[in-house]
């Protein structure tokens, strides 16, 4: 299955200058806990992000990374290893390299916001932490259609020093797939 792990913002914003304007541990906790073990497709900015706070490339999974510009020269990514990465020219190429690297498991779609729209015609699942605060940003969750997704779980949590409120959703897709592919080639 084609799933999206992300968290936002009650505006929509993931990220901020390619990173997270927010530090939950237990998102990070709830990430690492659901994608351990599978095949993660994500953009550079995405990859550089976390490679670079990790000072290593996401362990335990095989991230491919979305990146026209690095694909023939994937070395050049920091933090590149061979046996965790590997760099895709495109969506649809990425789909194929994760695919051919899931083992039959579910493959998660984890950013940032190009590659979100990319894959959201073709997502099963979301994994959306909605954390319930306003932070300021440049990158955003894409709107969903209300009538095609449908809530499956919903755990609502505040973070450990109890200052930052949030929930932890599963959504499913249960609309027409043609409707969810014409809105994202008009926008």
């Amino acid at each position: 299955m084609l799933c999206m792990i992300a968290a936002c913002d009650k505006n929509g914003v993931i990220g901020k200058d390619g990173g997270i304007p927010w530090n939950i541990p237990e998102d990070l906790a709830r990430f690492k806990e659901l994608t351990s073990g599978h095949a993660l497709i994500m953009g550079r900015v995405t990859y550089e992000s976390i490679a670079e706070r990790l000072k290593h490339p996401l362990l335990q999974r095989f991230s491919v990374v979305v990146s026209e510009s690095f694909a023939a020269r994937p070395e050049e990514l920091p933090f590149f290893d061979p046996a965790l990465v590997k760099v895709a020219a495109t969506a649809e190429e990425a789909l194929t390299v994760a695919t051919e690297h899931s083992e039959g498991k579910d493959i998660f779609v984890a950013g940032g916001e190009s590659i979100y729209k990319a894959f959201l015609p073709i997502t099963e699942r979301i994994y959306l932490t909605r954390i319930n605060s306003a932070f300021e940003g440049d990158s955003f969750f894409p709107e969903l259609d209300k009538n095609a997704w449908h809530s499956v779980k919903s755990e609502a949590c505040t973070d450990k020093a109890g200052k930052i409120s949030f929930s932890f959703d599963i959504l499913d897709f249960s609309g027409s797939r043609a409707k969810e592919q014409d809105k994202a080639t008009d926008k």
